[in-house]
């Protein structure tokens, strides 16, 4: 009885076995964006032509992390965005190419990305 109750649960094992690093970007729910400073460097670094990475850790109204990893090479902004662990996502892990990271306050989107036709919601601070 007990397996049989256990296996009917549902239960998002992924999202709970994610625990964000210490240099990653999280933007919660809540407005909170954690290391948003190192966010801007990641920006400014795309905007002189450096070599950089960092990941953005978002949550979903479910809690449900989503990570986007993002890579300059010092001229192409390459984004790949893992939503595995997002019960309700599509599961799958995608790659593009994308223009710029666009600053609009406190609520930071990525243009121009091969395959993706609107705006790429980053993060939205307070």
């Amino acid at each position: 009885m007990f397996l049989f109750l256990y296996g009917c649960t549902n239960v998002n094992t992924n999202s709970m076995n994610y625990t964000p690093s210490k240099t990653d970007i999280v933007s919660r729910n809540n407005g909170d964006i954690v290391n948003e400073i190192r966010l801007k460097e990641f920006i400014e670094n795309t905007e002189t032509g450096q070599t950089d990475s960092i990941r953005v850790v978002g949550y979903t109204k479910e809690g449900d992390p989503i990570l986007t990893d993002l890579t300059i090479n010092g001229e192409q902004l390459k984004v790949t965005r893992d939503n595995t662990r997002d019960e309700y996502g599509d599961g799958e892990i995608k790659t593009f190419e994308c223009e710029k990271i666009l600053v609009e306050g406190k609520k930071y989107s990525i243009l121009g990305c091969d395959g993706y036709e609107i705006p790429y919601y980053l993060a939205e601070g307070n």
